[in-house]
C-alpha cells in the first residue's frame, strides 16, 4: 500500500513541478481562455470521476470557507498566468516558490504557528534566490520584470493564504465547487469567442488539458490518495524537490537556458524551504511514526 502511495504523491510531484512548462506554451493563448477551459476541465473531471464530493460540497460546504478559497484559488491561478506575460518561467517558479515562507509568515502572525530560528533562516535564504538569479546578465530589470514578480508574488500569496485557511476550515469536498464556482466567474468575463478556434491546434489544447485535468483535478486526488495510505516521513520531503524538478524541466525542454545563477537560486530556494519547514517535517515524521 505505502509503495502504490509514494507512487501517487510522486506522480503528484512531478505534475506540479510541470506546470511552469505547460504554461510556457500558452504565452500565445488568452488568458481569460486558459482559465475558463481549465477550471471547466477540472470541474468536469470531479464530476465524471467523484461526482459524490461535488453533491456533499453542496450541501456541507462551510460559506467562509467557501469563499475564501474560491478567491484565493481563483487569484492564484491568474496572477501566476499573467506572470508568465512578462518572466521567463524559471523566475516565475523560483519567485512563486516563496509562498510556503509566506505561510510560516501568515501562522506566525495568526498565532497558529510560532516563529523560530529556523524559520528565519529560511527565509533569508529563500530571499536571495532571487537577487542571485536577477544578476543574471541575459535578464534586464525592467518595468516589466517588476511587473511579472508582483504578480508571481500576488499568487504565492493567494495560495499561502489558501493554505493557512485550510488549517482551520477544511477544503474537504468544497474543491469541486470552487472550481465550479471560479469556472462560472470567468464565463463571465469571457469575450474571445472568435479566438475559441485556437483549441483546435494540440500545442494549445494539450498544455490546457495537462493543466486542468491534470494539475487542478488528477494531481489534487493523487496527493490526497498519498497522504492517507503513504508514509508521512518520505512524503513530507517531496514537495521541496518541486522546484529543482521545474527548473531540470525546463532546461531539459529548452524553455530555459543552464546556467550557474539559476542552479544556485533554485538551490538556495529549495534548501530555505526546507529548513523553514524542518519543525513542521519533524512533527510530520514524529506523527508518522507513533501511528
Amino acid at each position: 500500500m505505502e509503495k502504490i502511495a509514494l507512487f501517487h504523491g510522486l506522480a503528484a510531484i512531478l505534475m506540479w513541478s510541470a506546470s511552469p512548462l505547460f504554461n510556457s506554451y500558452l504565452i500565445n493563448v488568452p488568458l481569460d481562455m486558459i482559465v475558463l477551459v481549465t477550471f471547466g476541465l477540472a470541474f468536469i473531471s470531479f464530476l465524471i470521476f467523484n461526482p459524490s464530493s461535488f453533491y456533499k460540497s453542496i450541501k456541507q460546504a462551510d460559506r467562509l470557507g467557501l469563499i475564501i478559497f474560491t478567491c484565493c484559488v481563483y487569484f492564484n491561478q491568474v496572477f501566476y498566468i499573467k506572470a508568465f506575460r512578462f518572466l521567463p518561467a524559471e523566475y516565475v517558479e523560483l519567485t512563486y516558490y516563496l509562498w510556503p515562507l509566506m505561510l510560516i509568515i501568515i501562522l506566525s502572525l495568526s498565532k497558529i504557528a510560532r516563529f523560530q530560528s529556523y524559520h528565519f533562516i529560511g527565509v533569508i535564504l529563500c530571499i536571495l534566490s532571487i537577487p542571485v538569479l536577477s544578476s543574471s546578465p541575459t535578464i534586464v530589470v525592467d518595468f516589466n520584470f517588476l511587473k511579472g514578480i508582483s504578480y508571481a508574488l500576488i499568487s504565492a500569496l493567494a495560495w499561502a493564504i489558501y493554505n493557512s485557511t485550510a488549517r482551520v476550515i477544511k477544503v474537504g469536498d468544497s474543491l469541486s465547487l470552487v472550481y465550479l464556482i471560479c469556472f462560472l466567474i470567468s464565463l463571465s468575463s469571457f469575450n474571445k469567442w472568435n479566438d475559441i478556434a485556437m483549441l483546435k491546434n494540440p500545442d494549445a489544447f494539450l498544455p490546457l488539458l495537462a493543466l486542468g485535468c491534470g494539475i487542478l483535478f488528477l494531481s489534487v486526488r493523487m496527493w490526497s490518495y498519498a497522504i492517507h495510505h503513504g508514509c508521512l516521513k518520505t512524503l513530507s520531503l517531496l514537495p521541496y524537490m518541486v522546484p529543482t524538478i521545474s527548473i531540470s524541466l525546463l532546461v531539459l525542454c529548452k524553455k530555459t537556458s543552464f546556467s550557474y545563477n539559476l542552479i544556485f537560486s533554485t538551490l538556495l530556494l529549495s534548501i530555505g524551504a526546507l529548513v523553514a519547514a524542518y519543525p513542521s517535517i519533524k512533527q510530520k515524521i514524529k506523527t508518522s511514526q507513533v501511528g
